[in-house]
Order: structure tokens, then C-alpha cells, then sequence
């Protein structure tokens, strides 16, 4: 299930010892912490911007 357009699938290919081609599929899903970083990232921007907006009036 892809989740705000984050989830993309990559392909990796390698060679096994016999020589044959591995083909591994997996999907790319960031940590929670990701999450929790961006989120506190935005609510310090948006504060700082009403902060400014606020002391402009």
C-alpha cells in the first residue's frame, strides 16, 4: 500500500556463485522516526512564520 507517494520499488541484480542472476524486489518504506522528524520540522516552520506574522500586525 503506497503511503503519500513514498513507497517506490527498486530492483537489485547480482550474480550467485553459479553464475545465475538474482533478482531481489523490495519496497522503500521510511522509519517513523523519518516521520516524527519531518513533523516537528513543520511545526517549527509554520510556528516561526506565525510568530513573524504575528509581531508584523
Amino acid at each position: 500500500m503506497a503511503s503519500a507517494g513514498w513507497s517506490r520499488t527498486r530492483s537489485a541484480r547480482s550474480l550467485n556463485s553459479s553464475g545465475a542472476q538474482n533478482t531481489s524486489t523490495y519496497n522503500i518504506v521510511p522509519e517513523p522516526s523519518t516521520y516524527a522528524l519531518m513533523a516537528t520540522d513543520l511545526l517549527g516552520i509554520f510556528g516561526v512564520a506565525r510568530r513573524r506574522q504575528s509581531s508584523a500586525a
